[in-house]
């Protein structure tokens, strides 16, 4: 029996179960990707395990996830793409999500029936994001991906997301991210004096069909170029620092592409670590558009934004929403030379008075009550 006849058995007798009396009537289902637990999704998971264990809550996750044992500690765990995934998938009242997906089961065939109205999904769909959204992305708009709720983490946005996403005001809640609660907790124990390199990914990268095509990426050739500066490795020693350098997840194929000749310079895998660990242990944040750089405004940590290929970025990847760079957290370079010239004068000067108030403004909640309202929200304000 094929793959895709087994999916399509896997569809339709989890959505005839679930027609029936079933432990995930009307509960609500929580997931990533369905193979980690890092985010807000993990976040606002144990927040409700631990403060509302009345509900019936569950969250999905495969069971050789590097996270799985982590949140099998809190409970109510459903394995990724399992028939019980199905039948919770369609029985659920809430679907919440940190991904476009909304919990969905990786099934061929399932996103077909819904979209033609062969299978309908009773759940509402609750989307915490996981990232800020600055740039202009039409998969997220109502139209495609026609959220109930979406979670915004900053006023900009959410006054954004309003005025150009299609979402009428209801359906849009400003309530801060699940996992900025947990950035106000101490640095754990990690890497001192550590810069973070953390960039993000480009949508041109789906067309590289080897490795070679990878290494031969401008993209490859000036972040290798970077972790291997003979004057940036003296700099690390000088001034006693270390380099975290962790590839985007959909780079992370190409990990071992990279490598350092000083070993002040760890190249970070996925499995090996936690990022949101490392955004708090930081104590410079160097990304290029990846909006991991709004948690560590959040602490108030040094930004520096590295944009060799803005314009290229723009035209292929996303375009430019409301959020404005260069009036922003950090100074933005386009060179290695400068790159290397700010890093130096943030480790000595620390983070400039303009940036604080920047990132201040931006961030009307500054708090760890971000959980707390986005239940509020679910619960409260968009219960069905």
């Amino acid at each position: 029996m094929s793959h895709f006849i087994v999916d399509i058995w896997k569809i339709f007798f989890s959505f005839i179960i679930s027609k029936f009396p079933n432990k995930f009537k009307n509960c609500w289902i929580v997931a990533e990707r369905g193979v980690d637990a890092r985010d807000n999704g993990y976040w606002f998971y144990k927040y409700m395990r631990i403060n509302y264990q009345n509900k019936n809550v569950f969250y999905i996750i495969s069971q050789d996830s590097p996270d799985f044992e982590k949140v099998n500690k809190l409970g109510n765990i459903i394995r990724y793409n399992s028939i019980q995934h199905g039948i919770a998938y369609f029985s659920a009242q809430k679907l919440i999500s940190t991904h476009p997906y909304f919990c969905r089961p990786e099934w061929k065939g399932i996103g077909s029936f819904e979209n033609r109205g062969v299978l309908k999904v009773k759940g509402k769909r609750i989307f915490l994001q996981h990232g800020i959204t600055k740039d202009y992305i039409p998969g997220l708009t109502q139209n495609q991906l026609n959220a109930d709720l979406f979670i915004c983490g900053a006023k900009p946005e959410y006054e954004y997301i309003k005025e150009c996403y299609g979402y009428s005001e209801e359906k849009v809640k400003y309530t801060g991210f699940a996992r900025f609660d947990n950035l106000f907790e101490s640095r754990s124990v990690g890497i001192n004096n550590m810069i973070l390199l953390m960039p993000t990914w480009r949508h041109y990268m789906r067309r590289f069909e080897s490795i070679e095509d990878f290494q031969k990426s401008e993209y490859f050739q000036r972040y290798n170029e970077f972790i291997n500066n003979k004057d940036f490795i003296q700099m690390l020693d000088k001034y006693n620092y270390y380099l975290v350098f962790y590839p985007h997840f959909e780079v992370q194929k190409w990990v071992n592409c990279f490598s350092s000749i000083s070993d002040k310079i760890i190249i970070a895998k996925m499995g090996d670590f936690d990022v949101q660990k490392l955004l708090i242990d930081c104590d410079i944040l160097i990304t290029d558009y990846s909006s991991v750089f709004f948690d560590v405004a959040y602490l108030k940590k040094m930004i520096i934004f590295y944009q060799f290929d803005y314009e290229e970025y723009r035209d292929k990847h996303y375009e430019e929403g409301y959020f404005d760079y260069r009036n922003s957290f950090g100074p933005v370079v386009e060179s290695g030379k400068a790159l290397l010239d700010v890093i130096e004068y943030s480790i000595i000067n620390g983070n400039a008075e303009k940036y604080l108030k920047n990132i201040s403004s931006f961030f009307e909640y500054d708090d760890n009550d971000n959980c707390r309202r986005i239940y509020e929200a679910i619960e409260l304000e968009y219960e069905s």
